[in-house]
């Protein structure tokens, strides 16, 4: 499946997409005069689509054959930043290490001293999607501190901390009791190492802590240095849905439903491959269609391969 369709879209869009640069970047190679669209030079706003052959300093730019997606485990002492400069190991270097030949990028941040999830991508709506304030996605912590906790600690967490650093108040957020050093915390915000600060305002030192979850996306079982391709919201399938029954779907799927675009469809009444999501439109088996949804939807719910994003099903291989 190609990075993108046949709509034009603006040239500095296109060059993030790619995983090229940020838009400010890409905008300042264009007025330096360093980006040629076929051959002619490119101008802000331009609009380009799949046909176009863009090159930035006269070497061609590869499309980009699929989007993807990553769930790593970030181990401590691995930072985040692509920065060339950066001394201590980098993610970027770490996943190279694990065989990803893509080039990707952190979907947000997670601190050196800090372990767990870390979502790798190179599409950058998704990654602005999911980083943006206000998009309400949930990040779940497991965190260790030096003594007891109280429950005046976990009230105060739960209602707001003043961050005096930042000189900013944390919003509500959820906690959940392990024992009597050890919490799980969910917040929404995505301050400047918030958990810390949080503990530190109280009188607490955090000892540990994990990322395991960001949405539906959870850590799981996987090893500290370990990477999984997630199968993102392009699941194309052939469907292998007997009366809309699976016996296993997990099972299905790893064995024959993640198929190529061009794969072979099933005779089941539903023309296939196609693209499993929530919002299937020009389908002449609308009933069926929604049927099915129906029933994928319900498995998901009951195998933790399985996920349900916002725009369709993910499974981790």
């Amino acid at each position: 499946m190609n990075g993108m369709s046949d709509k034009k879209i603006r040239i500095n869009k296109r060059l993030v997409e790619l995983s090229i640069c940020s838009r400010r970047r890409a905008d300042e190679l264009i007025k330096e005069g360093r980006v040629n669209i076929n051959n002619k030079k490119a101008f802000l706003g331009d609009l380009v689509d799949a046909n176009d052959d863009i090159y930035i300093d006269n070497k061609k730019i590869k499309n980009i054959a699929n989007k993807v997606l990553y769930a790593y485990n970030k181990p401590i002492g691995v930072v985040c930043t692509e920065s060339k400069f950066e001394k201590s190991r980098r993610v970027c270097d770490e996943i190279k290490k694990l065989g990803i030949k893509e080039r990707v990028f952190t979907i947000g941040r997670l601190d050196k001293n800090s372990t767990g999830l870390i979502l790798l991508t190179n599409d950058g709506d998704f990654a602005r999607d999911m980083t943006k304030f206000g998009n309400d996605h949930e990040k779940e912590y497991e965190v260790i501190v030096n003594k007891d906790i109280d429950t005046k600690f976990i009230s105060k967490m739960e209602k707001g901390v003043r961050l005096s650093e930042l000189n900013k108040t944390t919003l509500p957020c959820k906690i959940v009791i392990k024992n009597k050093n050890k919490f799980f915390i969910t917040i929404k915000q995505g301050l400047n190492r918030q958990i810390r600060r949080m503990c530190t305002e109280l009188g607490y030192k955090v000892l540990e802590l994990k990322r395991i979850r960001i949405d539906n996306f959870k850590l799981g079982n996987m090893k500290v240095g370990s990477i999984k391709k997630i199968i993102y919201n392009i699941l194309i399938v052939s469907i292998l849905i007997s009366n809309f029954q699976f016996a296993n779907a997990a099972e299905y799927i790893g064995a024959d439903l993640v198929t190529n675009e061009s794969g072979p469809g099933l005779d089941t009444g539903i023309e296939g491959p196609f693209k499993i999501n929530h919002n299937i439109e020009n389908n002449s088996n609308t009933w069926q269609v929604n049927n099915m949804i129906s029933t994928v939807s319900s498995i998901a719910k009951k195998d933790p391969r399985i996920i349900e994003g916002k725009d369709g099903w993910f499974f981790l291989k």
